[in-house]
């Protein structure tokens, strides 16, 4: 909302602004441009804290197999780094955007195949005790 709402209202008036105001105009439009980067790198730093303590989560537990959570976890790393590079470069070109998008798209990808899968396999499985409480564990 900051680049397509705020920013284009204020170079909007940067670019209509009379020739005295014109640099106060621009400050504040460069103003809300760093106010974009601040809260996108913040964005970025949130996505990949949440992957990573994800990822641990999957590491620690036992209903997924390990190779999903270290993916997990590079993926917030990436993510990670990306918010720190936004913060300190802006919006520089920088490889490591592609990176986590790469690895986000393909672990979402992978953590839905083997869910579909599991889920499939679970009901073709005969109803027990312990296929019951593992479906619905609130129920038990």
């Amino acid at each position: 909302m900051v680049d397509g709402v705020a920013l284009k209202r204020a170079v909007d008036a940067w670019a209509t602004a009379t020739s005295d105001t014109k640099t106060a105009a621009f400050a504040a439009a460069q103003a809300v441009r760093w106010t974009e980067y601040g809260l996108n790198s913040l964005t970025f730093s949130l996505v990949g804290l949440t992957l990573v303590l994800l990822g641990v989560a999957l590491l620690t537990g036992d209903r997924f197999p390990g190779w999903q959570g270290v993916w997990a976890v590079a993926a917030g790393l990436a993510y990670l780094v990306r918010g720190l590079l936004v913060a300190y470069r802006g919006f520089a070109a920088n490889p490591s955007g592609l990176i986590a998008m790469v690895l986000f798209g393909s672990w979402v990808l992978a953590m839905a195949v083997f869910m579909w899968r599991r889920a499939s396999r679970l009901s073709k499985e005969p109803i027990t005790a312990r296929t019951r409480q593992a479906v619905s564990p609130a129920q038990t």
